[in-house]
């Protein structure tokens, strides 16, 4: 992949816990607990079908302007090297996954840098893996390692738009989301962004707004030659949000971060 240029647990069949309904317990519960300290916090988790729990993070689900998603786990570690953004893309919707979009990126960031995740198992994860996670993600060193993002950009009556939420339907990727880029940074900058004024001021669909503040994060603006996708590496000479990628190119170092639904019944 190249820049071309500069803590009780429910049951799968169980109905209610403590004589209240399953259904929307989880995000009523995180409510209740950020309002008492640290120390008396607990989780409830959603009975989820991921195989092994302990290797993914709940992100929670949010609403971005028109834009939502459900509670989701996301992998610990990258997998799918060496595979270019369509063969990452089938090979995770095989495997009941997907691909992360730029915005639940963005999101994921900020769960790991806020030091408060659970894992899908339910145990909560301790701040030393979160930041080790970000530092396997956003570290200035070698080796050269980065992840595909679920974002392509095209020109669509004559306005540049962010296509994302693929699915793979009759052996083709289609967006459940196309739409124009809003109040985006429309300047490439290597170097570079503030990190913490992007994931704080992010646009609906993730990309630095034009407030963000300049830093040391390489960022390679979207590109309206209808053969652009986005992703995110780093390595000796720096890190940073590529929008202008070429999804047929694949690297070793490069993989996809897993993504599943956590199913609640």
């Amino acid at each position: 992949m190249k820049v071309r240029e500069n803590e009780p647990r429910t049951t799968m069949t169980q109905k209610t816990i403590f004589g209240k309904p399953i259904e929307g317990a989880y995000k009523r519960y995180l409510s209740e607990q950020e309002k008492k300290p640290d120390k008396e916090k607990e989780i409830i988790i959603p009975p989820t079908e991921i195989q092994n729990p302990e290797k993914y993070l709940i992100l929670e689900g949010r609403t971005h302007s028109k834009y939502s998603y459900p509670d989701i786990g996301v992998a610990v570690e990258r997998t799918h090297y060496n595979k270019n953004w369509y063969q990452a893309h089938e090979a995770l919707h095989h495997e009941g996954s997907f691909m992360l979009s730029l915005r639940q990126f963005v999101d994921f960031l900020n769960l790991l840098k806020s030091g408060k995740a659970y894992y899908a198992s339910g145990d909560k994860a301790g701040t030393q893996t979160l930041n080790s996670i970000l530092d396997e993600i956003l570290a200035v060193r070698g080796p050269w390692r980065g992840e595909w993002l679920d974002a392509d950009f095209k020109v669509i009556n004559n306005t540049l738009h962010i296509n994302y939420n693929h699915k793979l339907t009759n052996n083709q990727l289609q967006p459940q989301y196309s739409e124009p880029l809003e109040d985006y940074l429309m300047e490439t900058k290597t170097p570079g962004i503030y990190l913490d004024s992007w994931l704080r001021d992010a646009t609906p669909q993730g990309l630095p707004s034009k407030k963000t503040r300049s830093g040391d994060i390489h960022y390679w603006a979207p590109a309206s030659d209808n053969n652009s996708v986005a992703g995110f590496d780093s390595d000796g000479g720096g890190a940073g949000l590529c929008c202008y990628r070429v999804p047929s190119d694949s690297d070793s170092p490069i993989g996809v971060r897993q993504a599943k639904i956590l199913q609640r019944k």
